[in-house]
């Protein structure tokens, strides 16, 4: 890639970054101004309030499995030198003889 086109990659990615963290900042900004004068069913101030909800419980999920993965993937880089260095045997190494 040349360095033009990198470079239009890096600030649409800036651009998209801005966008959801202005998205996640309003989706809480509504969900905790929920009072307003219900026109009854099918409200459509009540309904941007459930997507705005929907969207803050959608991120506080990805946020704790990715916390989740990260645990699991540190975990697994320790102990892995670990079991390295344990000392691997099986039958054939400890020359045993198995009898039917």
């Amino acid at each position: 890639m040349d360095s033009r086109q990198k470079a239009k990659n890096e600030k649409a990615l800036k651009i998209i970054t801005i966008l959801m963290i202005a998205s996640i900042l309003l989706s809480a900004v509504f969900a905790r101004a929920e009072e307003h004068d219900c026109t009854g069913e099918e409200c459509p101030i009540c309904q941007v309030f459930q997507i705005a909800k929907l969207n803050l419980q959608s991120i506080i999920l990805k946020a704790y499995t990715f916390t989740k993965q990260i645990k699991y993937s540190m975990s697994f880089l320790v102990l892995f030198p670990v079991t390295a260095l344990l000392p691997f045997s099986t039958l054939v190494t400890e020359k045993i003889k198995l009898n039917d």
